[in-house]
């Protein structure tokens, strides 16, 4: 019988104390964890030949052995040699790593999800503001050269999109929120087909001042189809996005959008919620829909 096999090593573990305490042989549920083992090492290192060996031990509990049970028991130093060597077993290591991974956290200790790190959070800002795709880190060449120059581990897309992108968009949303305040403001909104075939409507809105204004891409969503009862929804969402608080009815003045029959219903139901509203349809797309027309008629 070999050394480091479990059969050899489980007499070591009876001798700690599981068998006189609970008077039976203990099954293997009611076994001293790898990591425990660790513990009770500790007081037989300190310890020359023939010891005693005294203490209390954290147990969750089982049907066998109540939680927190006592050991308490005369450990001879052949025992304790017994004890040291499967330490050294690789079973008692691959068994310390899976223990301290489902160790338990308490409130007050960070966690690897809630450590935030400043590089992250800088590198993923700064490829959605490149309209650089998260997903290219998946490409080796482009981690190396990052890795190499920044002296950083580059971490996966999926980190950066679950972790740090929500906070960025978070940012971003309070900006224009602080942006435009309560100054009366225009909007358009198109749908447009995505690779995978799926219709996306975007929202963009404006200031309405004397001075020129960038254009804000305010929201994005995946309609289900494209009529005008969807468009309205999309339309009070992004309303409900800038101003959380309380939609600012009279602030919205314009609706833009393209000259498509459900749009101009869509128009026409959004004016009476919003009094102020006015819908106009884009003069391209007209020009578009004439040129239609024309080429139907002329084919020749």
């Amino acid at each position: 019988m070999s050394p480091g096999s479990s059969t050899d090593s489980y007499p070591a573990l009876a001798h700690i104390g599981l068998k006189k305490n609970l008077g039976k042989t203990p099954t293997s549920e009611a076994r001293f964890s790898c990591v425990r083992l660790n513990v009770a090492t500790e007081y037989l290192d300190s310890c020359e030949g023939d010891s005693r060996v005294d203490g209390r031990l954290p147990h969750a509990g089982t049907p066998d052995m109540p939680a927190g049970i006592a050991f308490s028991c005369a450990v001879s130093s052949t025992q304790k040699f017994l004890v040291q060597q499967h330490i050294t077993t690789s079973k008692h290591q691959a068994n310390k790593q899976l223990n301290s991974k489902q160790r338990q956290l308490f409130l007050t200790q960070p966690t690897t999800s809630n450590v935030r790190s400043e590089f992250n959070i800088d590198l993923c800002r700064s490829l959605i503001s490149a309209d650089i795709p998260l997903y290219k880190l998946k490409n080796k060449v482009f981690r190396e050269f990052l890795e190499k120059y920044t002296q950083h581990t580059i971490p996966d897309e999926s980190t950066l999109r679950k972790t740090y992108a929500p906070s960025i968009y978070d940012e971003t949303i309070q900006k224009i929120r602080d942006e435009i305040k309560d100054s009366s403001i225009w909007v358009s909104i198109d749908e447009t087909p995505d690779k995978e075939g799926r219709l996306v409507g975007n929202v963009v809105i404006g200031l309405l001042s004397e001075q020129y204004s960038e254009r804000i891409l305010l929201h994005c969503d995946v309609l289900e189809k494209c009529n005008n009862k969807t468009i309205v929804k999309l339309f009070n969402e992004a309303m409900g996005i800038l101003w959380p608080k309380g939609i600012m009815y009279d602030n919205v003045l314009f609706f833009i959008s393209d000259a498509a029959p459900y749009m101009v219903k869509a128009g026409q139901a959004l004016s009476v919620v919003y009094p102020k509203l006015a819908h106009f349809t884009c003069v391209a797309h007209a020009f578009h829909r004439v040129a239609e027309v024309v080429r139907d008629n002329f084919l020749k």
